[in-house]
């Protein structure tokens, strides 16, 4: 979660946004959420389906990027900050930017 932490830290200090939730597991989530004082999901899918949100930001291992953008996109999220590089493969991130 170093990337997840770092982003959670960022948001939680600019006044121009608002950190809703983390989502992660272990103590090293358990740590950020309390520092940024942010409830806690262990899935990012139960996060979509329990909070309100405009935007999120996908930093997770490359493999799941694709997934996690389809949660976003089918909770009606319309702006995604993705951890680089976007997929695997060209074939995934044509899938992401579709």
């Amino acid at each position: 979660m170093n990337q997840s932490a770092r982003i959670a830290r960022l948001l939680k200090a600019n006044p121009d946004a608002k950190l809703t939730a983390v989502a992660g597991f272990g103590q090293q989530a358990e740590d950020v959420a309390k520092e940024v004082d942010a409830p806690l999901y262990a899935d990012y899918n139960d996060l979509l389906a329990h909070e309100e949100l405009d935007a999120a930001v996908i930093a997770l291992p490359n493999f799941l990027h694709v997934p996690a953008c389809k949660a976003c996109c089918d909770a009606g999220i319309k702006f995604i900050l993705m951890e680089k590089p976007i997929a695997n493969t060209p074939e995934e991130a044509e899938r992401i930017i579709a």
